[in-house]
């Protein structure tokens, strides 16, 4: 998906920004098939492990994939220095992306806190490892392979044909994460109101509930759309953090919504 040199378009480390989404929605979409299946195979249930309500992306891989395959290319052609590089980014993306989801849904993606060498149960060693190793065999192995498989398949198609689905794509991605940022607030703030949960900065979450359960159309959408069955369905593995610390799953108050599609083995 390289772009040709005498074509004068706005570029990033070589690709355009129609490629850089391109890409990222292929690897968003990659990654949520191997969560599903990690899911099925560790917890014996299908159950959702998108980032948004409705498109099947795994946020966190497309983000990942590109963050690696920008500067990357500039180390891989080293062990050591594509695995240091991998291992930073990575850590770096994965902080951020706890940090700012934490900081807009209240809410805890993932907690390494129990882990050795971990920063604020965001990132630890051992996951940092796993990223260095997955930027060697992603930027050395799994990337050409994509990009070959790719390649062959748009050979044939129109550019004016695959820049309207692409642009239509993020349209569509863009209207979906706003949704989902939408309902999460809308189902975090009025569950912890309701539950009366003892969690920080929970006047400023009042505020919000009060602000947003004032509207009629909110009202009606948290009881239809975005009630508690489809948002655990949605999103099974929201968590919450205390102000004691103790950090679980949404889930837990509430044993009557089932938050998974199918159970595979009891």
């Amino acid at each position: 998906m390289k772009e040709k040199k005498h074509e004068k378009k706005i570029t990033i480390c070589g690709y355009s920004l129609y490629y850089i989404f391109g890409y990222f929605s292929i690897y968003s979409i990659i990654g949520c098939i191997l969560e599903t299946l990690f899911g099925a195979i560790t917890t014996g249930v299908i159950e959702s492990r998108q980032s948004f309500m409705y498109g099947p992306f795994c946020a966190i891989y497309g983000i990942g994939a590109i963050v690696m395959l920008l500067p990357l290319k500039y180390v891989k052609k080293h062990f050591v220095t594509l695995f240091t590089g991998g291992a930073l980014v990575g850590s770096i993306v994965e902080f951020a992306v706890s940090f700012f989801g934490e900081m807009i849904y209240h809410v805890k993606w993932w907690d390494y806190s129990d882990m050795p060498l971990n920063i604020d149960g965001r990132i630890c060693i051992y996951f940092s490892v796993i990223w260095g190793l997955l930027a060697v065999i992603f930027m050395q192995y799994i990337h050409p392979s994509v990009e070959k498989i790719v390649m062959k398949l748009i050979k044939n198609i129109p550019k004016n044909y695959l820049k309207i689905t692409i642009i239509a794509l993020f349209i569509f991605q863009f209207v979906d994460f706003w949704v989902s940022t939408l309902a999460v607030e809308m189902f975090t703030s009025r569950k912890i109101h309701e539950l009366d949960l003892d969690v920080p900065d929970r006047k400023s979450i009042e505020q919000k509930y009060e602000f947003l359960y004032s509207n009629d159309l909110i009202v009606y959408l948290s009881k239809t759309i975005f009630n508690d069955d489809n948002m655990l369905k949605a999103f099974p593995n929201l968590k919450l953090e205390f102000n004691n610390g103790n950090v679980k799953y949404f889930r837990e108050f509430m044993p009557e919504v089932t938050p998974y599609i199918l159970k595979l083995k009891d």
